[in-house]
């Protein structure tokens, strides 16, 4: 009877063993499936942010090309025969506008992926849209010395800004970039959808790395992508 109770425990103590070591081994494979899905999940975030800024560079530059407007703006105003264009240095005329996200143009508006962001709930600036500031891709103008119309996104994680150059660059490193303030002219969407514009971006910016690509300077990510060089 002592030898079958001994038998039980010691069946028992099998079991527990077991069932610990089976747990473990779930509960590992959950948490590397876990990342393994993050990963995933932020590659398609990437992926789809690099789909939809192409798509609004090949509206705008269609527009340009085609000769329809004197400047395509970042929101969703009407065709204006006198609307404002801001001109490459840094002064203002008036021609034939266009907002990029009206009907005419028929872009939809998306905010940026909030996977890629710091505070994806806050209705702060997703996209904006630069006119007029001088852009300087490792030490050579884009276009000639006078500003150029890029995309800027802000508020970015270094997880996502490092994971942004690895998938069009192929290395995760993060160049640096410097700025001269001045009182250049942006239109900007909020992750609200709400439409705004201001007049304080720096007059030059200067990336060390490659464009498009994920930057950095003051302990702060961006991300930047040049839609039409002057």
């Amino acid at each position: 009877m002592k030898n079958s109770n001994g038998n039980v425990l010691f069946l028992i103590l099998i079991a527990v063993i077991l069932f610990a070591a089976l747990s473990y081994a779930v509960t590992s494979s959950t948490r590397s499936g876990g990342s393994d899905t993050s990963d995933e999940n932020l590659k398609l975030k990437i992926a789809e942010m690099v789909n939809y800024t192409t798509s609004l560079r090949t509206a705008v530059q269609r527009a340009y090309l085609l000769n329809f407007y004197d400047q395509v703006h970042f929101n969703d105003e009407p065709e204006n025969s006198n609307g404002t264009v801001y001109l490459p240095d840094g002064t203002t005329t008036t021609g034939r506008t266009v907002g990029l996200f009206s009907s005419t143009m028929g872009v939809p508006v998306i905010p940026a992926p909030a996977a890629l962001r710091n505070s994806p709930g806050v209705t702060s600036p997703s996209w904006l849209y630069i006119y007029n500031t001088r852009l300087i891709e490792e030490g050579n103008d884009i276009g000639s010395s006078k500003g150029d119309e890029f995309l800027w996104l802000g508020a970015i994680t270094e997880g996502a800004c490092r994971k942004i150059n690895q998938e069009i660059h192929g290395n995760k490193t993060i160049p640096s970039y410097t700025q001269t303030s001045g009182s250049r002219n942006v239109d900007y969407v909020t992750n609200g959808k709400a439409f705004a514009s201001t007049a304080t971006m720096p007059s030059v910016m200067e990336v060390n790395g490659k464009l498009p690509g994920c930057f950095t300077i003051s302990g702060y990510y961006y991300y930047l992508e040049i839609i039409q060089p002057h």
